[in-house]
């Protein structure tokens, strides 16, 4: 949290202004340090990897990719950590806040959050169902087909299951529910195609 936040604090950002590059160049050069850094320490812990592989037989495949994702993760975090450093004096004010901030994008991917949000947009963004939509769904399907120039039963089958789903009354839970299936079908009818 000192990559901007010391360098305010101390007085040493007007030399560090003052030397012949830019502004990026700067930024991208403290990024860049501080990730190698970051891969630095977490290439120390490969030992373990080799212990564990000579006690057993693990997944060296997922044990790569928990790698690299710690990795590219570090890198998020560190970007985040780098912009509230930059917006404050204080190095423990952008540790905070930038623990704080973390921890919230970390927490974003869990159900009981997907859940909270979900609920909120559903009780936000009402969506009625009207004869219109229904026909609509069908055009689109239809064009969607037409211009792939194909027979795609799956294609007509969403636009002939959405012309008649969405043609009578429905609830927001049901619309959402009904376009998530939609989409799930969409990407099923690409992987068959």
């Amino acid at each position: 949290m000192r990559l901007w936040a010391e360098e305010r604090n101390s007085g040493s950002i007007e030399l560090l202004m003052t030397l012949p590059i830019t502004l990026g160049q700067a930024v991208a050069g403290k990024f860049l340090a501080a990730w190698v850094f970051a891969g630095i320490a977490l290439l120390l812990t490969f030992p373990i990897w080799i212990t564990v592989n000579y006690l057993g037989s693990p997944d060296n495949g997922a044990i790569v990719a928990a790698y690299i994702g710690s990795w590219l993760m570090a890198g998020g975090f560190l970007a985040i950590g780098t912009c509230l450093s930059a917006a404050t004096r204080n190095q423990v004010i952008a540790f905070i806040t930038a623990a704080l901030v973390c921890f919230v994008f970390l927490l974003a991917g869990f159900p009981f959050v997907l859940d909270f949000v979900r609920a909120s947009a559903r009780a936000r963004l009402p969506v009625r169902a009207t004869p219109e939509v229904g026909a609509a769904w069908s055009e689109s399907a239809q064009r969607l087909a037409a211009y792939l120039g194909g027979d795609y039963p799956t294609a007509q089958r969403v636009g002939q299951a959405a012309g008649e789903e969405m043609a009578g009354p429905s609830s927001p839970g049901h619309a959402w529910t009904f376009g998530l299936a939609r989409v799930i079908d969409g990407l099923a009818a690409v992987a068959e195609g």
